[in-house]
């Protein structure tokens, strides 16, 4: 996934968004973001998760496990469900703050993940919330400017694979695989981007809440990275949302696109470290200008090495 050839396969979506928030810092921030999209395809992002069904601080932590003293979770509450992870566990203290791992099983008192997957915050007892995972099904559910078995949604996998599924309104999902036809989903991570191809023009609203946690997002080597700021309310400038802290100076790119459904590239950007004054082009090597990244679009992310991306809240300032 190099430069322009699989670039190529995404574009930025229009919206407008509404906010509603409570005066005090502990109330969730609530909205919804209508965003349009044109005949062809667009590279979207959500600025949304969905409201968490427990919060508390483990009592213990392993590679694959975490427990709680104050929990009672049923057996299997938060177990997969039709072959895909139904929750999540996002830490929401310490070094590791942000990190968000799948929940394959649980127990009344303890969470199980794969092996691994909690190894960076093993031996420690951090605070964290468990969320449903946002799917397709719920984000385009009562959407009707999706066409049936034209409009397709693709997701870009960590292993490097991709997955599409094809609308089909009348399935209990929304969605279908296209060779089978039978019901499908899938998971939208959150800072994920996905593509939305369509034949015609429409919309879709968004609602949910606003994450007030910073998200540590995956970005990995030879993969299409297709990630987004997630922040309803506003784009921000390519210097000043932490994408380069973890990038290889001078090899590593973000790459951004048109809006018009016409999956044109309008714009590469080298990371030259932060001593060299962030991001420049990589022709000229001269310092990146008033780029902005929209806030529920997607951009790509070429990596020489697997690394991560510490995503800010859309609540910071």
């Amino acid at each position: 996934m190099k430069k322009t050839n699989l670039l190529a396969v995404l574009a930025l979506a229009a919206s407008s968004f509404y906010l509603h928030a409570q005066s005090t810092v502990s109330t969730p921030v609530v909205g919804f973001e209508k965003k349009s999209f044109p005949i062809g395809s667009t590279a979207q992002g959500v600025g949304f998760v969905l409201a968490a069904q427990f919060q508390g601080t483990a009592s213990s932590v392993t590679a694959n496990n975490l427990s709680t003293a104050s929990s009672s979770f049923s057996a299997n509450a938060y177990a997969p469900v039709g072959g895909l992870p139904s929750h999540y566990i996002q830490i929401t203290s310490g070094p590791q703050t942000g990190l968000v791992v799948d929940i394959i099983g649980n127990s009344a008192t303890t969470l199980n993940v794969s092996t691994g997957d909690l190894s960076s915050v093993s031996g420690t007892t951090p605070s964290f919330v468990v969320r449903p995972h946002l799917t397709a099904a719920q984000l385009f559910q009562g959407n009707t400017s999706l066409g049936d078995y034209s409009d397709t949604l693709l997701v870009y996998n960590s292993d490097g694979t991709s997955t599409t599924i094809l609308r089909d309104s009348s399935s209990s999902t929304g969605w279908v695989n296209p060779e089978t036809l039978s019901p499908q989903n899938l998971i939208i991570y959150p800072g994920q981007g996905f593509l939305l191809n369509t034949q015609g023009e429409g919309n879709f609203t968004v609602t949910g809440l606003v994450n007030p946690t910073q998200t540590i997002v995956p970005l990995y080597s030879g993969k299409v990275n297709l990630v987004s700021l997630s922040n309803p309310s506003n784009s921000k400038q390519i210097q000043s949302i932490n994408l380069g802290a973890n990038l290889e100076a001078f090899a590593d790119t973000v790459g951004t696109f048109s809006s018009d459904g016409s999956l044109a590239q309008v714009g590469t950007y080298l990371w030259a470290g932060s001593a060299d004054g962030g991001f420049v082009n990589p022709e000229t090597l001269s310092p990146v200008v008033g780029v902005a990244v929209g806030g529920t679009s997607a951009v790509i992310v070429n990596t020489t090495f697997d690394v991560t991306w510490t995503l800010a809240s859309p609540l910071s300032p």
